[in-house]
């Protein structure tokens, strides 16, 4: 039976998840616009922000859903930090290919390939960085105020514990 505690850090993935990959996604937009950037690759068209925003709106759940289809909302106490980066990473990018390929088939979204590849890669830095966070905290959560911890109680002799 899971507790309230790891129910509570799996429901908040989600939202948390989704809140990192809209922040991505703006921070990507408020990239193109800096000067350096500017001068390295100019802005080809306008793209307004708002329109902007309803397109990622609209993509976010489907990054949900294949964060879903690789596993990384499944209930478990124990996550290796390392193993779900790179399925972050691998469901990112498969959210990333599926975005050009709608982009492909559909004209009238932007195509603008540095707010594609930057908002990916932020998306990874962002999402990893957000579960190491939540993870870090159920951690000290756990250690300094014993919310989420299991308690056991062992019944029996084994000879050990006799002498």
């Amino acid at each position: 039976m899971k507790k309230r505690s790891e129910l509570f850090f799996s429901a908040i993935q989600v939202p948390l998840d989704m809140a990192m990959i809209m922040l991505a996604a703006i921070s990507a937009f408020a990239i193109r616009d800096i000067p350096q950037v500017v001068t390295l690759q100019p802005k080809l068209y306008k793209f307004p922000f708002n329109d902007y925003l309803v397109v990622v709106s609209m993509i976010i759940p489907f990054f949900i859903l294949i964060y879903a289809l690789e596993g990384l909302y499944d209930l478990r106490v124990t996550r290796r930090f390392w193993k779900e980066s790179l399925k972050i990473f691998s469901a990112t990018s498969i959210g990333l290919v599926a975005i050009i390929v709608a982009i492909f088939l559909k004209r009238e979204w932007f195509s603008s390939r540095f707010i594609i590849l930057s908002g990916w890669l932020l998306a990874v830095l962002y999402v990893t960085t957000a579960r190491y966070l939540l993870q870090k905290a159920q951690k000290w959560l756990l250690k300094k105020k014993g919310l989420g911890v299991h308690r056991l109680l062992l019944v029996g002799r084994n000879g050990k514990i006799d002498r």
